[in-house]
């Protein structure tokens, strides 16, 4: 009988590895296509959208294979064998080019086998939604307020974070249209700026999150105070509840925020100096947020916030 490849892979959205995973094997002899398949099956998801396979876990990487590949890319229709894998590996599908989705990848063991089997999971721990049912933003992003390491669920968390405001005085609904209106005057500026359509979506999309689900109603606090809030989110809030944080996310997050604050700032909305001041905050403390990302996303390493 011929003998073949065996992989074991462990796949997790960024954020969630201790909480949100599957363990699968999976045939050298199958493609990335089939693996994709596969991990789509295992997470529940519908397959119906682009996607590219990132070797060097960066979207839109030069080393991706792809779905439906243009001129010069490479297809995903190859076979695992031809990789190269490596145990300890990790390597990432980005699935759905609007949602973003970001799956790590990370090569558990390599066996050589006798015969072919089919794609099997072989561990499932928790469950993530792709098109979650919510009114609210933070549902279409795929997120939740509970910590993934307490088990709490999202409405026990919100309905805590509620309680903490009550009698604070704060006028959501006041903040929140001051918060549209900042928006509408950045999306002009990116307009402006001649940025395409998806980055302008992508950078609108990173403020909206930080303005109202972070600052207003988990801490009520308004547009101004984000300029002194970065690094609690940044630090923390954004590792630990987001789930497609990763070191990279972490950057492309911190350029939108700097970017509106840039706006904010030639709108005289805000101060140069605070402007100044938060770009230096950035500036130093981007390599600590990623590394403390970059341990929590690894289950190898203790989980740094384990006794916060």
């Amino acid at each position: 009988m011929e003998k073949s490849k065996k992989y074991t892979l462990k796949i997790y959205l960024p954020g969630t590895a201790r909480s949100v995973y599957r363990v699968l094997a999976i045939s050298g002899n199958d493609t990335l296509e089939k693996l994709c398949t596969a991990i789509l099956e295992a997470f529940d998801f519908s397959d119906e959208h682009l996607y590219e396979f990132c070797m060097d876990n960066k979207m839109y990487g030069e080393d991706s294979y792809y779905r439906c590949p243009e001129e010069g890319q490479r297809s995903a229709d190859i076979a695992l064998d031809q990789l190269h894998l490596a145990k300890g590996q990790n390597f990432s599908l980005h699935y759905d080019f609007g949602d973003d989705w970001m799956f790590t990848i990370h090569v558990q063991k390599i066996e050589n086998v006798e015969g072919y089997a089919k794609p099997s999971v072989l561990k499932s721990m928790g469950y993530v939604c792709q098109y979650p049912d919510w009114d609210d933003e933070e549902g279409a992003l795929g997120v939740t307020r509970k910590e993934p390491d307490d088990g709490a669920d999202r409405e026990a968390v919100e309905q805590e974070i509620d309680g903490a405001l009550e009698g604070e005085g704060i006028n959501f609904e006041k903040i929140r249209q001051e918060n549209d209106r900042y928006l509408e005057i950045f999306e002009q500026d990116l307009t402006a700026a001649g940025l395409k359509e998806k980055t302008i979506g992508r950078h609108w999309r990173n403020v909206e999150f930080y303005l109202n689900q972070f600052l207003l109603y988990y801490s009520g606090r308004e547009m101004k105070d984000g300029l002194w809030a970065i690094d609690e989110y940044l630090g923390e809030f954004f590792i630990r509840r987001c789930m497609w944080s990763t070191p990279a996310t972490i950057k492309s997050t911190a350029a939108s925020i700097k970017k509106f604050y840039k706006s904010m700032a030639d709108h005289e909305e805000i101060d140069q100096a605070d402007y100044k001041e938060l770009c230096e905050e950035i500036r130093d403390s981007m390599e600590v947020w990623q590394e403390l990302c970059a341990s929590y996303n690894d289950t190898d390493v203790i989980n740094p916030f384990a006794f916060f």
